[in-house]
């Protein structure tokens, strides 16, 4: 095809870790920087690149954009509130949902609503719930606090919704950076391993209000995301050339020339 056509490709929240410069611990600097030698082996050096995060992160390229989390529709048109209870979600299931985390939850007394388990039924204060996007998102909007694993989108809709989260990270390096930027950003805590003892939750639910106070309620980065790539298609784009479509939405793209 032409030289001025254009390709956006979809990628993953990791590639903020690639083009942004992030404060890491020794040891997740070295792993980060040989899985970019494979995230660049794999996707090339792009035209222009637009990544997206819950925290904010400086470029390391003029022609990286970096946007604020990519909001999804029904998330926009919830109005959150607070209530009494706290939303549990674990993004692996059973691993995350340990002993001691069962055990803390049971202990704290506060009405829980739990997804992400194979399990459904009620236990003393605990709700565990077949996940239903919309029940899911009603109970989210609605809580005081979230316990829940540490992926982008996810983080990046609690803060939309203005909620304060304890992070349970699952061990893999974007989640553990995540994790480093809930302490950092002062919007919550982190129980590591999948350990999480009383004290920690109960401090957490003591603080609650302190956290959420530090939450900056975000706005969705779909728009600037979209006018990014658009900004580069157009100047290479032949007349006959496809638009982009308007509903583009991606987590972290990348716009590249052929």
């Amino acid at each position: 095809s032409s030289s001025a056509a254009s390709d956006v490709y979809k990628r993953q929240h990791f590639g903020m870790l690639v083009y942004c410069r992030v404060d890491l611990p020794l040891k997740d600097r070295a792993i980060l920087f040989f899985e970019s030698l494979l995230y660049r082996t794999l996707y090339g050096r792009p035209d222009g690149v637009v990544v997206s995060g819950f925290f904010p992160a400086a470029p390391k390229r003029p022609d990286v954009t970096f946007v604020g989390p990519v909001i999804r529709k029904e998330v926009q048109a919830l109005e959150p509130s607070r209530g009494e209870h706290l939303v549990v979600y674990v993004g692996n299931g059973d691993d995350t949902f340990t002993p001691s985390v069962h055990e803390a939850l049971l202990r704290c007394g506060v009405p829980t609503r739990i997804y992400g388990l194979s399990r459904v039924g009620v236990e003393k204060n605990l709700h565990f719930k077949a996940f239903s996007n919309l029940g899911f998102l009603s109970d989210l909007a609605s809580c005081r606090g979230v316990v829940a694993t540490t992926g982008n989108q996810l983080l990046g809709e609690v803060l939309f919704l203005g909620k304060p989260i304890l992070g349970m990270p699952m061990d893999c390096l974007e989640q553990r950076i995540n994790a480093q930027q809930i302490e950092r950003l002062g919007i919550g805590a982190v129980a590591y391993g999948a350990y999480l003892p009383y004290e920690k939750l109960q401090s957490f639910l003591d603080r609650e209000r302190e956290f959420a106070a530090g939450v900056h309620r975000l706005e969705d980065g779909a728009e600037a995301a979209v006018n990014a790539i658009e900004s580069h298609v157009r100047p290479h784009a032949s007349p006959d050339a496809a638009d982009v479509a308007p509903g583009v939405t991606p987590e972290c793209s990348q716009a590249r020339s052929r």
